[in-house]
């Protein structure tokens, strides 16, 4: 019995070395607190450091006041994802299927721009947290771990930190031309809700000999992507979150036309909002910051569909005759067709009030069986009553 216990003991010690050893290896290595990213909307980073792949199976994610359970696997030195799938979806990104998960929305709702936590659990034990006092989603950067502290940097899902410089200045990483500036101009009359899109025309100049991408989206003033955007090369309507990608080539000066539209969840939407570009260099993962342009732009009222409908009236000419005929002076009732007037003087339009005059009646043989029985009915009945009156007063023979 003594013997049994101790190897129990000595099994449970072993798992939870084991435990911590796993949860040592893994830790939360890159978050994204906000829409304002080239992948779309929030998600978490998890590394491991380990030498091993490591399973997790059942880990919690949290902001502190609401949790996701998820498992996935993560490879020796690889990363896993943890991505909220309002705005995008796992094939957002560059990582094995096994190693992302989606989610409703990371915590409770969604993390807080200014100022939150994230904690990861295995189980019950804490394994890695990391919480953020400042606005980053100007810059559009993510919080990073640079393997001794936490900086805003250029994001990198599912790769490696890019974190050549530091702080939150909106660097862009190396692949920034400050010359490059944007211009966006539209017909205000054009930018309204409830039509199939509109067209923003984006003027680039001084761009390098170079592809571009370019980004194009609408906030509202909660700073909520309210647009979505047309990609010509997938034919297809794209979250106001994506790039659409070879629109614009240097060197020199460049301009392109986009097709924009407000997603069918703000079909009521009206009044002023921002309109938001931005330009990288073909496929890379950061945008140019210094080319960002943010400009004002008003949503007009969506049109009533609603119509009225007015009487209208036709003329129509033939070399013999000249009949006009009223929308409101037509009718077709049961097998009747009212067409025009008997009387056999010349019409004047201008002289002669054309609702005065009789009406030819051109009636279909039901219509005259309809109107005719009502007279063979009352001779019916007299024939009856005649009949009875003779019953009761027979003639006497003479």
């Amino acid at each position: 019995m003594k013997k049994a216990l101790l190897l129990l003991s000595l099994l449970l010690s072993i798992s939870i070395a084991l435990m911590g050893v796993v949860n040592a290896d893994v830790y939360i290595n890159e978050v994204m607190v906000h829409s304002n990213n080239t992948y779309g909307d929030e998600w978490v980073e998890l590394y491991n450091n380990g030498s091993s792949n490591i399973s997790l199976e059942g880990w919690i994610i949290s902001d502190g006041s609401g949790n996701d359970t998820f498992s996935i696997n993560i490879s020796s030195g690889g990363y896993a994802l943890i991505v909220d799938n309002t705005n995008n979806n796992c094939s957002f990104f560059s990582i094995a299927n096994d190693s992302c998960f989606e989610v409703g929305t990371i915590g409770s709702t969604s993390l807080t721009d200014a100022g939150e936590s994230i904690i990861l659990y295995n189980g019950s034990l804490l394994v890695s947290n990391f919480s953020w006092t400042s606005n980053i989603k100007a810059q559009g950067e993510s919080w990073s771990y640079n393997g001794t502290g936490w900086q805003a940097c250029t994001p990198s899902a599912g790769a490696s930190n890019n974190c050549t410089t530091s702080g939150s200045s909106g660097s862009s990483g190396g692949s920034s031309n400050p010359d490059i500036e944007l211009s966006a101009s539209w017909d205000e009359d054009d930018i309204q809700n409830g039509e199939v899109n509109f067209t923003i025309e984006i003027d680039a100049e001084n761009l390098e000999d170079e592809d571009y991408d370019l980004k194009v989206w609408i906030e509202d003033d909660d700073g909520d992507t309210i647009s979505e955007i047309y990609d010509e090369d997938d034919e297809d309507w794209q979250s106001g979150n994506s790039y659409i990608k070879n629109v614009l080539e240097g060197s020199g000066d460049d301009s392109v036309d986009v097709q924009i539209r407000l997603k069918g969840s703000y079909d009521d939407f009206k009044g002023d909002a921002t309109l938001f570009v931005r330009i990288r260099e073909n496929g890379q993962g950061s945008y140019i910051s210094e080319a960002d342009l943010e400009e004002d732009i008003e949503i007009l009222e969506k049109e009533d569909d609603s119509s009225t409908t007015s009487t209208s009236t036709t003329t129509t000419t033939t070399p013999a005759t000249t009949t006009t005929t009223s929308s409101s002076n037509t009718s077709i009732t049961g097998g009747v067709i009212k067409l025009g007037s008997s009387d056999s003087e010349d019409i004047d339009g201008e002289s002669e009030d054309i609702k005065t005059r009789k009406p030819v009646l051109y009636k279909s043989k039901s219509e005259y069986l309809k109107e005719y029985s009502v007279y063979g009915f009352g001779l019916l009945c007299i024939a009856l009553i005649t009949l009875l009156l003779i019953e009761r007063n027979p003639l006497e023979k003479v």
